[in-house]
């Protein structure tokens, strides 16, 4: 009877963890085309990791206004991939996703490159998971890097 038990309850267990395994993937890769779609400058990559209502969010600091939100729609991301090429010219690579919370309708992750940090929230929609929303900041390697360069990226604002 005991054995009748454990059997039961492994099978109603094993498939939530193994479709949570498969969403965390799911997650990840979603996320790591957000983020090689714009070091590659494949704005077609980076559009398959976005929900067509995505806002992501980034305070800039301005001389007349103080600290001002800036917000950007997937079509100016996407437009801004190309442009982003001496940006990334000659840095290195590098993507950590960390997964902080997921169920099986939304995730948020943390995305560490040399260049951003990002806050990310995705939800999964008709078995697809998109990027809805993105709150980011430079990295400390980018304002390093970049300011000791001469001609700076007109989006940075530090």
């Amino acid at each position: 009877m005991r054995r009748i038990r454990v059997l039961l309850l492994l099978s109603v267990v094993f498939p939530v963890v193994a479709g949570e395994a498969e969403d965390k993937a799911a997650i990840t890769q979603t996320v790591m085309n957000y983020v090689e779609g714009w070091y590659q400058q494949d704005a077609e990559k980076m559009a398959s990791a976005m929900h067509p209502k995505m806002a992501k969010f980034h305070v800039m600091k301005t001389r007349k206004a103080g600290d001002v939100v800036q917000v950007t729609n997937p079509e100016q991301l996407t437009n801004f991939t190309d442009a982003s090429r001496e940006m990334v010219k000659d840095m290195p690579f590098k993507a950590d996703i960390t997964v902080l919370y997921q169920d099986e309708r939304m995730a948020m992750v943390k995305l560490e490159s040399l260049v951003f940090y990002d806050g990310i929230g995705l939800m999964k929609r008709n078995g697809e998971w998109n990027i809805v929303q993105v709150m980011w900041a430079f990295t400390e390697e980018a304002k390093t890097y970049w300011s000791k360069k001469e001609n700076k990226p007109l989006a940075l604002a530090f």
